[in-house]
């Protein structure tokens, strides 16, 4: 994936390859609907990529503390 890809990755129906003839398939809905949820749990992702090579996303969430957890039950 070229890195300048990475910044518009998380927009809803955004594929790297687009048009009729694209290599994958799927709605573009996978990495925007992660961000969204990850923002909700006070998360993060994190993407690095190496062209040719891959691309590895990691996902951050914080730890919960036994009080928070019993206020929202």
């Amino acid at each position: 994936m070229d890195p300048e890809e990475v910044s518009s990755l998380f927009r809803a129906f955004r594929q790297e390859s687009e048009g009729l003839s694209r290599e994958y398939e799927g709605s573009g809905l996978g990495l925007a609907v992660t961000r969204q949820v990850l923002d909700q749990m006070e998360g993060t992702i994190d993407v690095e990529t190496e062209p040719g090579e891959g691309t590895c996303f990691t996902v951050w969430l914080p730890a919960v503390d036994e009080k928070r957890l019993e206020e929202a039950a």
